[in-house]
């Protein structure tokens, strides 16, 4: 990772507004820091470098311009991995939410369930159908761990 602002910088483009990662870009489009052996998310790098914090965890990095590539650090904001999806929704990129349970809205749907509640009052405060609940339930339906897939 790199240690210092200007090791960072050397990867950047600056733009008016966005700063673009030029080296590495990992599968989900955002840019990848390589050094030594470490690897992190580009954003997660400009974030600790110019913030010097870490993400804490279970957060995400949201980006405000919309853009993976971009680095500026004044466009990274911590959030959860909810927000993170529905500021996808809102600017167009992801079309259906009710697919996009994070692994702790799945603890909290099976746990409402098993409480007593009904699948389909569950469904309708998580904005999906009874029978994406159900499927949840019976373990038909799989969901992965995406936590970590944001900035």
């Amino acid at each position: 990772m790199p240690n210092t602002i200007a090791q960072f910088l050397a990867h950047v483009e600056k733009t008016p507004t966005c700063w673009r990662w030029t080296a590495a870009i990992g599968a989900g489009g955002y840019g990848v820091s390589h050094w030594g052996r470490d690897v992190e998310t580009a954003p997660r790098t400009a974030y600790r470098l110019f913030r010097g914090w870490s993400v804490p965890k279970g957060k995400v990095l949201r980006h405000t311009c919309n853009n993976r590539w971009c680095v500026n650090p004044d466009h990274l904001v911590v959030g959860t991995y909810r927000e993170n999806l529905e500021d996808a929704v809102a600017a167009g990129k992801r079309t259906d939410i009710r697919r996009l349970l994070t692994p702790f809205d799945v603890m909290e749907i099976k746990r409402l369930i098993k409480s007593g509640k009904k699948q389909k009052e569950v469904a309708a405060h998580y904005n999906c159908s009874q029978g994406h609940v159900s499927r949840l339930i019976s373990g038909k339906l799989k969901t992965r761990n995406k936590e970590n897939h944001s900035g």
